[in-house]
């Protein structure tokens, strides 16, 4: 399979959730990090995709009770290749089941919409690591000291560092894998946190791709100085 050259590529764009740990009152997604709708966080990260050769569609997956306003600002920003905004699930596996059965195309990446850091480099090289057999994810090494440990903290084990990675998104796969393997969770009862432990729970290869540490997930209050970063650098 040549992922670049003959595949229809669809980003799924997850924006369904509720940031409860940055007690916002409010969905992240539509943190501002400027002075138009061209700087609301779900605005910058779609834009990435927006201006990827390799991205044919958008779907962004949100919660219901936003779609109107989250529609609104795409149709600010002029975001052609968004060609749906769906409504989520409950929960991040809930929601990408339903943007990953909601796509037509040959291969889906599926990215966090409080992820603004991603870059069109991150989805080039991924493409190129995705396959008709499995899935890729962007990951980055792990540095500090692993400790597992009991349900009394008490330590068990040190991990060995240099086998351990932590996982990010985008994350990619021929998209009638990744259906069925969500099929096949729904009836299980399978829960997983990420599209690559879904593939993985059903036998099939990840390949993992280096990412950047930059390339966090806006989750608490504290990751707000990094969109402070980002207004200085950009705006």
């Amino acid at each position: 399979m040549s992922t670049l050259n003959t595949s229809k590529v669809t980003a799924i764009i997850l924006c369904a959730g509720l940031g409860s740990r940055m007690r916002l009152g409010y969905n992240k997604v539509l943190l501002s990090i400027g002075d138009s709708p061209h700087h609301r966080l779900v605005s910058c990260t779609v834009r990435v995709f927006e201006e990827s050769e390799y991205i044919d569609e958008i779907i962004l997956v949100v919660k219901d009770d936003e779609r109107e306003m989250i529609a609104k600002i795409i149709n600010q920003c002029d975001l052609q290749k968004v060609a749906r905004i769906i409504a989520g699930g409950k929960t991040r596996q809930e929601s990408s089941c339903i943007g990953t059965h909601a796509a037509k195309s040959d291969i889906v990446i599926v990215h966090d919409g409080a992820r603004p850091f991603v870059t069109r480099s991150m989805i080039r090289t991924l493409l190129k690591g995705c396959t008709a057999v499995g899935g890729s994810a962007i990951a980055v090494p792990i540095t500090d000291t692993i400790y597992e440990v009991d349900r009394n903290l008490q330590v068990q084990q040190v991990l060995d560092r240099s086998t351990l990675w932590a996982a990010q998104t985008p994350q990619m796969a021929p998209r009638v894998m990744l259906c069925r393997c969500h099929d096949k969770a729904l009836r299980d009862g399978v829960r997983v946190t990420d599209e690559m432990s879904l593939l993985m729970e059903y036998g099939y290869p990840v390949k993992i791709v280096k990412g950047d540490s930059a390339n966090i997930k806006i989750t608490t209050e504290s990751d707000l100085m990094y969109l402070s970063q980002l207004r200085k650098e950009k705006y």
